[in-house]
C-alpha cells in the first residue's frame, strides 16, 4: 500500500473513531437527534417530535392569543421547521415561520413560536417537557 493510501485510510479511521464522542457532544449541547448525523446512539433515546405553539401579539386590546390553527398556506413553513427540527434540535431556530406568520398576518405586531420538545430524562427514565421560546416582532 502507497504512503498516500495509508494516510487516507488511517484518517478515516481516527475521524470514524472521534465521530461518536463529537456526536455525542452535539446531542447534549444542542438537543441534535442521536437517531441524526450517522449517531451510533441512535436506540438510546425515544425519538419524539416536537410540539409548535404560535402566539399572536397585537397592539389593541386583544393583546396576545393562541393561534389555534393554521392556514394550509402556512403548513409547509411549519412542517420544514418541525421536520429539520426533529433532526438537528435546538441549531434550527424558526426564523422562516415566524417571518410567513409576520407576513400573512398584517394585523399582528410580533409572534412567539413556543417549542416544546419531549426529552427522555436519563436519571429518572421519564419524559418530560422542555419548553424554549422565541420572539419575533415587525
Amino acid at each position: 500500500m502507497s504512503k498516500l493510501k495509508q494516510i487516507v485510510v488511517y484518517t478515516g479511521l481516527v475521524l470514524l473513531t472521534l465521530w461518536p464522542l463529537f456526536h455525542i457532544g452535539l446531542v447534549k449541547r444542542y438537543d441534535v437527534n442521536a437517531w441524526k448525523l450517522a449517531g451510533w446512539g441512535m436506540y438510546s433515546v425515544p425519538q419524539i417530535p416536537a410540539d409548535v405553539r404560535i402566539l399572536c401579539h397585537t397592539p389593541d386590546d386583544v393583546g396576545t392569543y393562541p393561534l389555534r390553527t393554521i392556514r394550509p398556506e402556512l403548513e409547509p413553513a411549519l412542517l420544514e421547521f418541525r421536520l429539520a427540527r426533529l433532526g438537528l434540535g435546538a441549531l434550527v431556530e424558526p426564523d422562516r415561520l415566524a417571518r410567513a406568520l409576520l407576513d400573512y398576518y398584517p394585523a399582528i405586531d410580533g409572534v412567539s413560536v413556543v417549542v416544546v420538545q419531549p426529552v427522555l430524562n436519563r436519571r429518572t427514565g421519564m419524559i418530560e417537557d422542555k419548553s424554549t421560546t422565541y420572539d419575533y416582532y415587525k
